[in-house]
């Protein structure tokens, strides 16, 4: 049985925060940088964890809400940089 996606947008009182911060925890992982470009960039197609994060969660209005992100944050991204409008 798959899975049905959920709207958080539907759900009164949704926590972002917690959505945001449960994801990040998820992908979190600690290595060196020599794990990183030796392993990770050399077999994984896939991003690192921190740009996985990072820039995918820079792309929700709800994630710069939630954490009150504005212009001078380094989470900021300009609207003309968002990969959707």
């Amino acid at each position: 049985m798959q899975a049905r996606p959920v709207n958080a947008a539907k759900h009164e009182g949704f926590d972002y925060q917690t959505f945001f911060r449960t994801k990040a925890r998820i992908d979190a992982s600690v290595s060196t940088a020599e794990y990183e470009l030796k392993e990770r960039l050399g077999m994984d197609s896939h991003p690192s964890f921190y740009l996985d994060v990072n820039l995918t969660f820079q792309q929700f209005e709800e994630f710069m809400t939630a954490f009150d992100i504005h212009e001078g944050n380094g989470m900021y991204l300009t609207p003309e940089k968002l990969l959707a409008v």
